[in-house]
């Protein structure tokens, strides 16, 4: 039995859902699509998880049981892996053990090969954790070797204080103090430039633009591109760089 899951949500065109054996327990997750579109993100989502578990010293096989990709449709079977996802609703402190801990993580596995690949969506909801241990990274669709090594985490955690933001209307002290310790890690451990922490949101946001003008990808993939373009929310970017800032 397949269990959908998410059904074509957040402006995509892969359908997802968790195959069950007979005692209800999941055994795979299954990602279709019937669009040229779709097939893409697959093909993008088949190159990062296989680049992914190169880096994890397995076989990508362990990780894909099947694919097919044709030109509007394409079915990929995945290992189903146990874990919690995170929660980019959290504030920042509440979530502070479990980013700290995914920017070593981050380090041990991909900034020893000189290959850059960046996940593209790099929200803690797409990392499933064992208390605040990694145990798998999901969600390759926008797997690219066009962002910079350092876009994955930057955008993690700022994508994390801008929801707060935008849910709440206000940073908490608490928030801009952690976000600050979690950039000097990445900047420590992985590297970034200097210039981005003096405007972080907006420079993710070029990122995202990059990216989208040399993929020719639905800019409504990209959620700082959608941030922009939402007009309840159109100034949110500008207000968190200025809340960092200070």
């Amino acid at each position: 039995m397949i269990n959908i899951i998410r059904n074509c949500s957040h402006n995509g065109d892969v359908c997802t859902g968790i195959k069950t054996d007979d005692n209800g327990l999941p055994v795979l997750i299954v990602r279709t699509t019937f669009s040229a579109k779709g097939v893409m993100a697959l093909s993008r989502e088949l190159q990062g998880i296989s680049k992914y578990s190169e880096r994890l010293n397995t076989g990508r096989e362990k990780n894909i049981i099947n694919f097919k990709l044709l030109d509007s449709y394409g079915k990929m079977e995945l290992k189903y892996h146990n874990g919690m996802p995170g929660d980019y609703m959290a504030q920042l402190d509440k979530n502070y053990q479990k980013l700290s801990d995914l920017i070593s993580y981050y380090r041990r596995v991909f900034c020893d090969n000189k290959e850059l690949i960046s996940h593209g969506d790099f929200s803690i909801s797409n990392v499933l954790f064992e208390g605040s241990s990694v145990k798998w990274i999901m969600d390759w669709e926008n797997a690219n070797d066009i962002m910079p090594r350092e876009y994955d985490l930057i955008y993690c955690i700022t994508e994390n204080v801008l929801c707060s933001l935008a849910k709440r209307g206000f940073l908490s002290k608490a928030e801009i103090s952690v976000y600050h310790s979690l950039f000097f890690k990445i900047e420590k451990e992985v590297g970034a430039a200097c210039g981005i922490k003096k405007a972080p949101g907006r420079w993710c946001l070029d990122m995202a633009l990059d990216y989208v003008r040399k993929t020719g990808v639905d800019y409504k993939r990209c959620p700082f591109i959608a941030y922009s373009h939402d007009p309840g929310t159109k100034c949110i970017i500008e207000k968190l760089d200025a809340l960092l800032k200070s």
